[in-house]
């Protein structure tokens, strides 16, 4: 999957911003990916960035405790 590719997260216009290393490990409850990084996308009309697992774009990603 191209992150770039991505256009709409829940039907909201994004923007690819790039990827961000973290200090912990992080992991998706969607595809199971584990890593210290993330991808970030700028959503449009919102303050920050939309944190999304960098291997499959699922909201559904977390630190891992």
């Amino acid at each position: 999957m191209n992150l770039a590719d991505i256009k709409t997260i829940d039907g909201v216009p994004v923007k690819y911003a790039g990827m961000v290393k973290d200090d912990g490990l992080n992991e998706c409850m969607r595809c199971g990916h584990e890593s210290a990084t993330h991808a970030e996308f700028e959503v449009e009309g919102a303050d920050e960035a939309e944190v999304v697992c960098p291997n499959c774009g699922s909201m559904a990603y977390f630190v891992k405790e």
